[in-house]
């Protein structure tokens, strides 16, 4: 049984080599010319600003969403709703950022459907893919994945901003890895002031300027349409938008 847990590219890739079995089984980005970068742990206020830059940049990304860490999802319900409206792809991340190892069924479970929840209330969109906080997993929870009907989602690029990597050094992991076409998926946390304001425009320009198309996490793995499990009609806020 094999349990993965920190944030860096070579857990992601030790992950994407596990065999294909029952639950949900990490995905690899497949389509050639594209990167995607996704960003975790949000939204906060500074979430508006990176889709300021996405969007006057021509780039898409995939947000992975908590529902209460930084802040309440319900206080971010407009950001969540412009995530969507722009194009975006919205992604699971959990209510609240456990390591889903340490919990049991009905825990993670809990975890996965409070989140469905608010999901539900504030844009009608229930995300199909998710990602393990900490990158952590174990068969147990593949399989209590599977049974809900989510695709797990990792990483092959770290850009460090959560293991405390300077301005530069998360710059430098994208020189590194800006070997066009491969494509690739790389982690960062929007939350994070010097991934919005400085690293996130450098690596978009830097990328583009390679010929990357920047494209959600479904556009690279050729899934341009099965991006939510369930599509319903938003609620309107009451008492219940709460955490």
């Amino acid at each position: 049984m094999l349990k993965i847990v920190g944030k860096t590219s070579a857990y992601a890739r030790l992950a994407i080599a596990v065999p294909n079995g029952a639950g949900a089984v990490p995905l690899a980005t497949t389509v050639s010319g594209q990167f995607a970068l996704t960003f975790d742990d949000g939204s906060t206020e500074l979430t508006t600003t990176l889709l300021d830059t996405l969007k006057s940049k021509g780039a898409k990304a995939t947000f992975f969403v908590n529902g209460l860490n930084y802040r309440c999802i319900y206080d971010m319900a407009d950001i969540i709703k412009r995530i969507v409206a722009d194009g975006h792809q919205l992604a699971h991340h959990t209510w609240s950022h456990p390591d889903l190892t340490t919990l049991s069924d009905a825990q993670i479970i809990d975890e996965m459907t409070k989140l469905e929840t608010a999901f539900r209330k504030i844009v009608g969109k229930v995300p199909r893919y998710m990602r393990p906080p900490y990158g952590a997993y174990d068969d147990r929870v593949r399989a209590v994945l599977g049974t809900l009907g989510y695709k797990m989602v990792l990483w092959d690029i770290d850009s460090g901003d959560s293991l405390g990597y300077s301005v530069s050094q998360s710059e430098q992991v994208y020189i590194d890895n800006s070997n066009y076409p491969a494509p690739h998926c790389a982690l960062n946390h929007d939350p994070h002031s010097t991934t919005v304001n400085d690293v996130a425009p450098f690596a978009i320009d830097l990328l583009q300027g390679k010929g990357y198309t920047l494209s959600t996490f479904g556009q690279c793995v050729g899934d341009t349409t099965g991006w939510y499990k369930e599509t319903t009609t938003p609620g309107t806020r009451d008492n219940t938008w709460v955490c």
